[in-house]
């Protein structure tokens, strides 16, 4: 789950409307830490005398500190493809928070690995969320989700 507050919009151009800011937060509670292993393989030999390569793990305290991924807003305009990311100041367990300037209206928002051996996507641009859209109704903001089962990102809209 990703939690998002937006910042009035700073600048309108034909159908083009970006925001100040978006900042939130990664949900990181459903990953089991316990289980995050590096990336080297550690040979062991066992009282059978079998030889066995198994994951070295991360400690939780290690693997709670680890950058796990960040935010990123990517849109077509007409002046080429509009990008907002977090990418400078990556979230983990114990510092879930992101922040990215100037994400346009109509952005598909992606959570980008900020190291594939923790975050797979075979898309290389990360695993798309939804896509950041205004209600007509009342001018509040929304994420309309990619896929069906994913939980909902909860937006509010700051008027600064």
């Amino acid at each position: 789950m990703v939690r998002m507050s937006t910042e009035k919009a700073s600048a309108e151009s034909g159908d083009d409307v970006f925001l100040n800011k978006a900042q939130g937060e990664f949900d990181f509670s459903t990953i089991d830490f316990n289980i995050i292993s590096k990336r080297e393989l550690v040979k062991t030999v066992k009282q059978n005398g079998i030889d066995y390569i198994e994951p070295e793990y991360y400690t939780l305290e290690e693997a709670k500190g680890l950058l796990l991924c960040y935010v990123k807003f990517t849109y077509t305009s007409p002046l080429g493809v509009q990008t907002a990311t977090s990418e400078h100041n990556k979230s983990s367990y114990n510092k879930p928070e992101y922040a990215a300037l100037s994400p346009y209206l109509g952005a598909t928002i992606y959570s980008v690995g900020a190291n594939s051996a923790f975050i797979y996507s075979n898309s290389g641009s990360g695993v798309s969320l939804g896509v950041l859209k205004k209600k007509v109704d009342d001018g509040t903001y929304y994420v309309e989700n990619t896929y069906k089962n994913m939980p909902a990102i909860s937006v509010t809209y700051k008027d600064k």
